[in-house]
């Protein structure tokens, strides 16, 4: 497991959040505009909308998960794992981090160090 994998988890993460709204927004506008004459048709459109809204959560729900259980594996012991997890989990940047690990570190420096570490 790398740095670059926890970022495309959290892309994807994003990704299925915008088509979720996306789709429940269709499905309020569709619920909206019913009418006596076109139910019908509306109706067939949530039919379809509903399962994909159902999956992508679900799809969302499980690459949470892994990316949790991601982060949770990475070894604290070493300066790297440590930096990672001030990064991941704490949500510092790259700056504060060079700032606590000290010894002339720079933001680049524990960025591109951070973005190396496989684990």
């Amino acid at each position: 497991m790398n740095l670059k994998q926890i970022r495309e988890m959290s892309d994807n993460i994003c990704n299925y959040r915008v088509r979720i709204a996306t789709l429940e927004a269709e499905v309020t506008h569709i619920t909206s505009n019913i009418t006596a004459a076109n139910g019908a048709s509306a109706s067939g459109s949530i039919d379809k909308i509903v399962p994909q809204i159902a999956d992508l959560r679900n799809e969302l729900h499980n690459t949470e998960k892994r990316r949790a259980v991601a982060i949770c594996s990475i070894p604290a012991e070493t300066t790297e794992g440590s930096c990672l997890i001030l990064h991941l989990r704490d949500k510092r940047s790259w700056k504060e981090i060079a700032f606590i690990m000290g010894g002339g570190n720079t933001e680049d420096g524990v960025r591109m160090m951070c973005n190396r570490y496989e684990w």
